[in-house]
């Protein structure tokens, strides 16, 4: 979304904004938006994009009015600290009726989906708003943000992102329905299970170290060896010998291959070493378990 297309259709002499790229954590985009006029003639609708807008008033509440396809769909009045949620996919045309002071949040899918991933949660399909909703926590954010936006090159980054982040995860619980729990402290989050179960499988052969697995989840050695077995409930070797042991099942079902180079296909030393593990945890020898297998 671009200053330009706010501009054009809320009729705004004041346009600001802060890039979803210049926030390290929250990524949604911020604008500010003041106009004093109103204007009376058909809004230009705004290009689609795969995003929600949130606009919370900031000034002295007034009124606009929506439309679509040039065809007036609705008169609506707000007052100051409602917010409304805005599907970017239908491209939307707003007409202001009156001066309008508004910090608008412009957040994709992508970073909704994102966040809810981190938490472990089913992302929601859409917002549940009314066109104009009192919310006192997002009020009370959008004020904290409107310095900010008002002087956006000198504005805090992390005071801006912290904030911002704030605000995103109350429109997910309040509008999208979804509860983002507290993760458990020393567990590794979604994303970074994630990130380390496939790391593991894409080098179950060949081996990885704990080094690499800790530096992919930004932790040190140690606190990633605690959290791996807090989350997975077994240390990272014996997730990872589980997971040679698994894939060797899949290839001794084909006879194309002799149990050595299993073994070795699937990261183990030596046969023998192989051997022993595969008893170990299935009570059969890889050889006994081919022939009752196949």
């Amino acid at each position: 979304m671009t200053v330009r297309a706010f501009r054009s259709q809320h009729r705004s002499e004041l346009v600001t904004q802060i890039a979803p790229q210049q926030l390290t954590r929250a990524q949604l985009g911020l604008i500010y938006l003041v106009g004093s006029a109103a204007f009376h003639d058909p809004p230009p609708p705004m290009p689609p994009e795969d995003a929600f807008y949130v606009g919370v008033d900031v000034g002295v509440g007034g009124a606009y009015e929506e439309w679509r396809g040039g065809r007036r769909q609705r008169h609506v009045q707000y007052a100051r600290g409602d917010a409304r949620i805005v599907d970017m996919s239908d491209r939307p045309e707003v007409r202001a009726l009156s001066s309008h002071e508004s910090v608008i949040m412009m957040i994709s899918r992508a970073a909704s989906t994102a966040l809810c991933e981190e938490h472990g949660v089913i992302p929601p399909g859409g917002f549940a708003c009314g066109p104009s909703e009192p919310d006192p926590v997002l009020a009370a954010l959008s004020l904290a943000l409107k310095p900010s936006l008002q002087m956006p090159d000198s504005a805090n980054r992390l005071f801006v992102d912290q904030v911002t982040l704030a605000a995103h995860v109350h429109i997910l619980e309040r509008y999208g329905g979804v509860r983002l729990t507290r993760l458990s402290r020393g567990s590794l989050s979604p994303i970074q299970r994630r990130t380390v179960l496939d790391l593991i499988d894409a080098h179950v052969a060949g081996g990885i170290s704990l080094d690499q697995m800790a530096a992919e989840c930004g932790l040190s050695r140690t606190q990633f060896v605690a959290a791996f077995a807090r989350s997975m409930g077994m240390s990272p070797h014996r997730w990872i010998v589980a997971r040679r042991l698994e894939r060797s099942r899949e290839m001794l079902r084909s006879n194309e291959l002799s149990i050595a180079q299993v073994a070795l296909a699937c990261g183990f030393g030596d046969q023998s070493h192989f051997t022993r593990a595969f008893r170990q945890r299935y009570g059969i020898t890889p050889a006994n378990w081919r022939r009752t297998s196949g």
